[in-house]
């Protein structure tokens, strides 16, 4: 939104058998689309083998896009980029509860083991999650959409497996 409220970015890591690994949640809190789009391109620098990026343009986000791939035709840096379009927040509800299958075949996986051992932003996606639909959910919400970006590695393909895969993600949690 244009009056500063959070705008969330949520890196996942996936495997063939649709586990998820939570690799980076935050939420950044600027207003000016030059600040957004510089926080998505140290997204893009920390996490290279990122297959895509999902961008909701709706509204103020919509300029953020724009923004986004006039920066890329500056700095001739290209990543995939998907635009989501919703045509309103009442679709945020369905969006989150789209999680729940994730969450009940424990698919959906945190840096820490349990809520007690998860901390800063992983914790409060985690709490976002578990207090849906009271509070906030900015975090929820831009997990949610991984469901229309996420890439699943081919399982036939061991070699494609690796970058998306736990073994990366294990060695970023210990970290």
């Amino acid at each position: 939104e244009d009056d500063g409220d959070a705008t969330a970015i949520v890196v996942i890591s996936t495997t063939a058998a649709h586990d998820w690994y939570i690799r980076r949640s935050e939420e950044v809190r600027r207003g000016d689309i030059p600040g957004l789009v510089d926080a998505i391109f140290k997204v893009i620098s920390e996490f290279p083998d990122l297959m895509a990026l999902g961008i909701e343009t709706r509204g103020f986000q919509r300029a953020v896009a724009h923004g986004l791939y006039e920066e890329m035709d500056r700095r001739s840096a290209f990543f995939a980029v998907k635009e989501l379009k919703t045509e309103s927040n009442k679709n945020k509800k369905w969006r989150i509860l789209r999680l729940a299958p994730l969450m009940r075949m424990g698919r959906l996986h945190f840096h820490g083991r349990n809520l007690a051992t998860l901390q800063g932003e992983q914790k409060k996606l985690a709490q976002q999650i578990l207090r849906f639909p009271r509070g906030a959910d900015d975090l929820a919400d831009a997990l949610a959409y991984g469901t229309d970006v996420v890439v699943y590695p081919d399982p036939e393909d061991r070699q494609n497996e690796r970058p998306h895969g736990p073994e990366r993600h294990q060695d970023r949690l210990k970290r």
